[in-house]
């Protein structure tokens, strides 16, 4: 949409120009709508409501007087068991023997 275009040039840096042309969703789009889109979602990114700041306050405060659970501690007290109970030692022998069978099949497929 091209209305109420004032023309203009300003002087960027090659970097900071190769970092803009990288933002381009196309060949066709200009560095006006890249702008305009890194514009728009830098204000929806840096807005925060002042509840959303007190939260985060509150919960910094909390870290510093020691107020924190760790996530073990927060599943033996709501009593959460794990749904399916997997060794480490025997997910990475699956997994081996998965992905050896997976390559064995491939180069079957290719002789």
């Amino acid at each position: 949409m091209l209305y109420n275009m004032e023309q203009s040039t300003i002087r960027l840096s090659k970097k900071i120009k190769s970092e803009l042309k990288k933002q381009m969703h196309h060949s066709g789009e200009t560095y006006e709508s890249v702008i305009k889109r890194l514009l728009l979602n830098s204000k929806e990114d840096d807005y925060l409501s002042k509840e959303t700041i007190q939260s985060i306050e509150r919960g910094i405060a909390d870290i510093k007087a020691g107020r924190v659970h760790t996530l073990e501690q927060v599943k033996k007290r709501l009593g959460v068991k794990p749904l399916f109970p997997l060794h480490a030692h025997n997910l990475q022998c699956n997994i081996s023997k998965n992905q050896n069978n997976l390559y064995t099949k491939t180069q079957n497929n290719f002789l």
